[in-house]
């Protein structure tokens, strides 16, 4: 298995969006006190961009 680093851009974002959904999902059942708006999802891509 071999990683390659690159330089995000404009069409990583909805992949890397996904993920960052997946991680606050995931740890949304491990803690309670981290709950997330539902759009929550939006002020992350606005803040990638």
């Amino acid at each position: 298995m071999s990683i390659e680093i690159v330089e995000a851009t404009e069409s990583h974002i909805p992949d890397i969006v996904e993920l960052w959904r997946e991680f606050m999902d995931h740890h949304k059942d491990i803690d309670p006190r981290l709950p997330m708006r539902e759009d929550a999802y939006i002020g992350f891509e606005q803040h990638l961009r």
